[in-house]
């Protein structure tokens, strides 16, 4: 997002969700699967993709809507978002956990601002603080769903509910060390 910034190429949500996939699935293809939602699943379902993470043979799955910040507002454009099908937070939410086996409903927020305009709280226990890696930052769905109702759909706001998405898998200030 930065480097769009800086060569003034758009790049788009759906750019940067595939990026990340495709990386991050040839990197780890025996601890994770992804499947990405085609656009007319993702109007049902609230999700643009779902993983599953595997450790030791446990599976843990994830179903996952990314939104892109608005570099210029520090907002996230559509993140109320309605479909015919109803509020897209809700979908996510609803649909997660009445599937067999339920799955976690998370947001990815694709993050890049100026640092001298907005300092984010950190909540990551295993670094210090580097606001560099929010630039794919995590939230739990539920906690979206209660900002998108208060009306705070800005990245100061949903910052002080936001970890870094490594916190998903290699997080040692919540794990016991197990």
């Amino acid at each position: 997002i930065k480097t769009s910034q800086k060569t003034g190429i758009k790049i788009y949500e759906d750019s940067i969700t595939d990026w990340n996939l495709l990386e991050l699935q040839e990197k780890y293809p025996f601890e994770m699967v992804t499947v990405k939602c085609p656009r007319k699943i993702e109007a049902t379902s609230g999700a643009d993709w779902e993983w599953w993470l595997n450790s030791n043979g446990l599976w843990f799955g994830l179903r996952v809507q990314a939104k892109k910040l608005d570099v210029r507002t520090l907002r996230y454009r559509n993140l109320a978002k309605t479909t015919r099908s109803g509020r897209q937070v809700d979908l996510l939410i609803g649909k997660s956990l009445t599937n067999t086996p339920p799955v976690m409903p998370i947001y990815v927020f694709y993050n890049y601002w100026d640092t001298s305009l907005f300092n984010s709280p950190w909540l990551c226990r295993s670094f210090s603080k580097m606001p560099e890696m929010l630039g794919c930052g995590v939230c739990n769905a539920i906690i979206v769903r209660e900002m998108i109702n208060r009306g705070m759909e800005e990245l100061e706001g949903l910052s002080t509910t936001m970890y870094p998405w490594s916190c998903l898998v290699c997080c040692m200030g919540f794990s016991k060390g197990d």
